[in-house]
């Protein structure tokens, strides 16, 4: 049952920063200019769908036994939550990539102090790591276009 409830959490917050992308999507992010190699928009529904789950599946394994670590998973979510407000409300993609590189070093902190003590629970966080790293070379791309 406590799985199911990690998992509903980090879709709940999937679903809020899909509906607060939602303005922004339709008025503002389609008249920018973006990297030719920018995924269609398809690609980041299923890759947040899955990494959503992944994220409620390492954030079950922690508790409450490594609880401390619990606040570098709630950390990283809540930088996910950021980016989305910083980049489609603020429409400030400068900020936006600031968060990113925050949230990918926070992911890299957070798979190095887990892994010792569960290392499905890191390798879990992975691939949201490479994730980021790779939305954040977007990101980049995308602010640099548009200054």
């Amino acid at each position: 049952m406590r799985l199911l409830l990690f998992v509903f959490f980090c879709h709940a917050c999937g679903h809020f920063s899909a509906r607060l992308a939602l303005p922004g999507l339709r008025d503002w992010f389609c008249h920018l200019k973006k990297p030719e190699w920018h995924p269609p928009a398809w690609v980041f529904a299923k890759v947040w769908l899955l990494l959503y789950t992944l994220m409620g599946i390492a954030g079950w394994r922690l508790y409450p036994a490594h609880s401390w670590l619990l606040c570098l998973w709630l950390a990283q979510l809540g930088l996910n939550q950021l980016w989305t407000y910083l980049f489609f409300v603020r429409r400030s993609p400068g900020l936006a990539l600031i968060d990113n590189l925050c949230l990918w070093a926070t992911l890299g902190l957070y798979v190095v102090l887990c892994w010792p003590h569960d290392p499905l629970a890191a390798a879990l966080l992975v691939p949201e790591w490479l994730w980021i790293g790779f939305a954040s070379s977007v990101n980049y791309a995308t602010w640099k276009l548009n200054r």
